[in-house]
């Protein structure tokens, strides 16, 4: 289970959002609980979450909006090393072991 604090108002869920996925207001947070998701569903409820477009995602991460857009339909997800690891973790304020590894290439992470 992979537990994330949101300080966003509530999840907003859409098509993208897995059904494994539910929220409770913690001490001034939303906690997120997710089962079993994949690294691009979670890239997508994040960014949702944050409020952030792919275009902002992608100038944290220094990668193109349309890798962006690649990694959150699961296709051609770069491999991810430790720095980027780093800045996703800043980009979505979690922490690596909060990062779902399943349906991505991490390396040396």
């Amino acid at each position: 289970m992979v537990l994330a604090t949101c300080p966003q108002a509530s999840l907003k869920r859409s098509s993208n959002t897995p059904a494994s996925v539910s929220q409770r207001y913690d001490g001034g947070k939303f906690v997120l609980e997710i089962e079993d998701i994949a690294f691009s569903q979670w890239l997508v409820l994040f960014r949702c979450a944050l409020g952030l477009t792919q275009g902002d995602v992608a100038e944290k991460l220094g990668v193109s909006s349309q890798s962006i857009g690649q990694w959150e339909r699961g296709d051609r997800i770069s491999n991810i090393t430790p720095d980027r690891l780093i800045a996703i973790c800043n980009t979505f304020r979690c922490e690596a072991d909060h990062v779902p590894k399943k349906g991505a290439n991490f390396i040396n992470c």
